[in-house]
């Protein structure tokens, strides 16, 4: 016999979609609910904040047809064919995202958040997230992604050159410091290369 009214209940670390004849209906916060079905089929999906990923088949949906949903409920990622993501969780570096991902994260349990790097820019990383990939080495969690990170170290006597798309881009050489040495800041230098073939070769120079 079909339940005219339903009983559910969110946890204080979850969130839930309310799905009504398989449609979208509404997100449910934290708390119990008595649900009026009438001659309606409700089916409720809850997901725990500690992923915060929403792996689900209607985030398309609600990218596009949900935008309040969206702004209230989830982080927003749409990076272009020219940008690449560096999403934290609690100000911890977790993952690269590559060009073209879209995604939505949960808010409310765990702070996500994306800094976007512009490829156009220029492929060589600033000095500062830099120093957030290396220190990622000393963690006992992993960055997912670090295989689209191209580490490109040049000897001291060598120079690289660095081509994109088999063009020869620019020529990778240690920059002299302040004092007249050519010693570098960094000993590697790291490169995106999620969206481009982006390779280097050292030679003598």
């Amino acid at each position: 016999m079909m339940k005219l009214i339903q009983r559910t209940t969110v946890k204080k670390n979850e969130r839930a979609l309310l799905l009504r004849n398989g449609s979208f209906d509404r997100v449910l916060q934290s708390g119990t609910y008595w649900l009026f079905a009438g001659l309606d089929q409700l089916r409720v999906e809850t997901f725990a904040l500690e992923q915060p990923a929403f792996t689900h088949g209607l985030a398309d949906y609600l990218m596009a047809q949900e935008p309040a949903v969206v702004a209230a409920e989830f982080v927003q990622v749409n990076l272009s064919e020219q940008q690449v993501g560096l999403r934290s969780e609690n100000g911890v570096l977790v993952e690269i995202l590559p060009p073209g991902t879209r995604r939505l994260y949960w808010k409310g349990l765990v702070e996500v958040s994306v800094q976007v790097v512009d490829l156009q820019a220029g492929a060589e990383l600033p000095a500062a997230l830099v120093a957030r990939l290396t220190q990622t080495q000393l963690r006992q969690r992993s960055v997912t992604g670090l295989a689209g990170v191209l580490q490109v170290q040049v000897p001291e006597g060598q120079c690289a050159l660095l081509t994109v798309d088999g063009k020869v881009e620019r020529l990778l050489r240690l920059a002299p410091t302040p004092s007249g040495s050519t010693a570098a800041p960094w000993p590697w230098r790291w490169w995106i290369c999620a969206c481009k073939p982006w390779k280097y070769r050292a030679r003598t120079s």
